[in-house]
């Protein structure tokens, strides 16, 4: 059976598509600047619009086409690149929800604290 594309799939196949007739950045700056700017006009519609729940969908959709352009640009796999981050964020967040439990409450500023602590351990 057939494996159905998802939308980060598809959005590397419009992409190359694109880049296999030249309409594409010579290299990763074009789609660093790219992401810049669509993430400026979805903080635009995130501060001035914040009822437009249409643009707030058009925009962030722009961002991760962006980041997903960028991804193709530079050989790195989207969705490998998010399971790995998924892993690395679930076990700092790990550790920081134990932390937590031992204390009545808990400051953001804290809980940061310990989410670098996570991130030496990881390096150890």
């Amino acid at each position: 059976m057939e494996k159905k594309s998802n939308a980060f799939d598809r959005a590397m196949m419009i992409s190359q598509k694109a880049a296999e007739i030249g309409f594409d950045f010579p290299d990763y700056h074009g789609p660093v600047a790219k992401i810049r700017e669509e993430l400026l006009e979805l903080i635009d519609v995130i501060e001035n619009e914040p009822g437009d729940e249409l643009r707030k969908i058009d925009e962030f959709g722009d961002v991760l086409f962006s980041v997903l352009n960028l991804a193709r640009k530079i050989g790195v796999d989207p969705e490998e690149a998010l399971n790995q981050t998924n892993k690395k964020f679930q076990s700092r967040f790990s550790y920081v929800e134990e932390k937590v439990k031992s204390h009545d409450a808990v400051e953001l500023a804290q809980m940061e604290v310990w989410w670098t602590e996570a991130k030496k351990k990881e390096r150890e």
